[in-house]
């Protein structure tokens, strides 16, 4: 295969095929180019992993004082978009590798875009103000997960380490994608600090800006999970990243 390729399941791959400086049509490579791998042996189960004791020492402390501004400004945040669950507007369509709504020509309508604004100006009225001793330095973002968003991360991870980059790293998870107590120690070695979106909960009546708990059920939501991970780290200064990118140079300097 040549350099770069399509993914068309997870064992087979294809070459994008001579598509020059032109959108790469991935549906066409895997029918035209298709290549089968083996499929991988299956996992052994794990027979205490209901048993398992949360990590002594996990990377994430809920008792300092980022996670104590953070906390305070999610519930702000809450407050200030009136703890609405949906914009009230029906969308023409839905945007996807498949279909796009604003390729076809469709609109909001009049009535829909007003009150999409005027709630806009409603929550910027009202909006947070940047919580003190919350961001700090500069630092890197990006979201994980558990199954096929595993593996990613872990090569974005490795590759801007090798690259030679010193920046922190912190990797976001729903509450039911978080990596084991194994697979946290490793990151931490790494300078990697695991971050979960429950963690920000408080024990009040709110409903969820996104669906905390797996991000594998709600993948039509996954975009938003990258907005939460960039406002609510801990860098004043943050370089946000999709896990599945593969640093070849040192990003420091940015």
């Amino acid at each position: 295969v040549k350099p770069g390729f399509c993914l068309c399941n997870l064992t087979a791959i294809a070459s994008p095929g001579d598509y020059g400086h032109g959108p790469i049509k991935c549906e066409d490579a895997c029918v035209r180019h298709r290549v089968v791998g083996s499929p991988l042996p299956a996992c052994p189960r794990d027979p205490d992993r209901r048993n398992r004791k949360p990590c002594d020492t996990g990377p994430h402390d809920l008792s300092d004082g980022y996670f104590l501004a953070a906390k305070r400004l999610h519930t702000d945040f809450y407050r200030a978009r009136g703890n609405e669950k949906k914009i009230g507007v029906n969308l023409p369509g839905w945007r996807s590798f498949t279909e796009d709504f604003v390729w076809d020509g469709k609109r909001l309508r009049d009535r829909d875009v007003d009150l999409v604004v005027s709630k806009i100006d409603k929550y910027k009225a009202a909006r947070p103000e940047k919580p003190a001793g919350m961001y700090k330095g500069r630092g890197i973002v990006m979201v994980g997960g558990s199954g096929t968003y595993e593996t990613p991360y872990w090569i974005a991870v490795h590759s801007l380490r090798r690259t030679g980059c010193k920046l922190p790293i912190e990797v976001w998870f729903p509450d039911m994608e978080l990596p084991s107590c194994e697979k946290k120690k490793e990151l931490t070695k790494l300078g990697v600090t695991v971050r979960a979106f429950g963690d920000l909960e408080e024990n009040i009546k709110q409903k969820s800006f996104i669906p905390y708990k797996s991000k594998r059920a709600f993948q039509k939501y996954s975009f938003m999970y990258k907005m939460f991970a960039m406002v609510f780290s801990s860098f004043e200064e943050v370089l946000s990243l999709d896990s599945d990118i593969v640093s070849v140079r040192n990003p420091d300097f940015l």
